[in-house]
């Protein structure tokens, strides 16, 4: 009986080691594979995060490095697929939610972004990039309402972020809020001096106004700033 009972004691604690060694070895390669990424090393990197899955398939982390890496390659599909097995793991991981919107939004999956969007807001209710994305995709959807509300919520949770101005000075120039679209273009300039889209939205807006010169310098500075599309614009109005 005793030699029995040393036997279920002895194979438990084999099983034990085994489960231990296994996930040592695949958070090793979690480590070398996150090197990897740093380093610009892709190849390197999807070698290790492949082998960290293979040795510890329930190492949550591992799927979710993979995921970013394959999103940076643009396998979008990928990345899809690895952020999903990192949520049936830990479904509690706002970021996890917010990277899986943002592949599916490149994918032009909008429906299934905002959705992922907004589990990352209700997850974690100060998280300004996943209101900020959100409210990117609703103004592609032409969902003005929505989408003003998001950017709202992101300046005042992050008042220096420049991008948040300049979109939600998008969404009031489609509303035919002039003025205020035009003070939020002005807010994102003072924020950041060298904003080439603020400086074209600007410039659109104020053409709408009929300021056609002042338009036009914007357009120009927005070009000298690097935006192409400035200077279509300029080729249009400005001559």
């Amino acid at each position: 009986m005793k030699k029995n009972a040393l036997l279920v004691l002895f194979f438990f604690a084999l099983h034990f080691l085994q489960a231990l060694y296994g996930q040592e070895v695949a958070v090793d390669f979690l480590a070398e594979g996150q090197k990897y990424l740093d380093q610009g090393e892709s190849k390197l990197a999807m070698q290790a995060f492949n082998k960290a899955i293979a040795q510890n398939p329930k190492n949550h982390m591992v799927y979710y490095f993979r995921g970013f890496l394959k999103s940076t390659l643009k396998d979008y599909r990928g990345a899809i697929s690895d952020y999903s097995k990192t949520l049936l793991l830990d479904s509690s991981a706002a970021d996890v939610y917010n990277n899986r919107g943002i592949a599916r939004e490149n994918i032009k999956d909008i429906s299934g972004a905002l959705a992922d969007y907004s589990k990352a807001v209700k997850l974690k209710a100060d998280f300004s990039e996943a209101y900020y994305n959100r409210g990117i995709a609703e103004l592609k959807q032409q969902m003005l309402k929505e989408s003003l509300e998001d950017f709202d919520k992101v300046i005042k949770l992050k008042p220096s972020f420049a991008a948040a101005y300049n979109n939600r000075g998008i969404n009031k120039g489609m509303q035919g809020l002039l003025i205020e679209a035009m003070l939020d273009f002005n807010k994102a300039l003072s924020l950041k001096a060298d904003y080439a889209d603020a400086y074209l939205n600007r410039g659109n807006v104020r053409m709408k106004m009929n300021l056609k010169e002042d338009a036009c310098m914007d357009w120009s500075k927005a070009g000298e700033l690097g935006s192409e599309k400035a200077y279509e614009v300029i080729a249009t109005n400005c001559n």
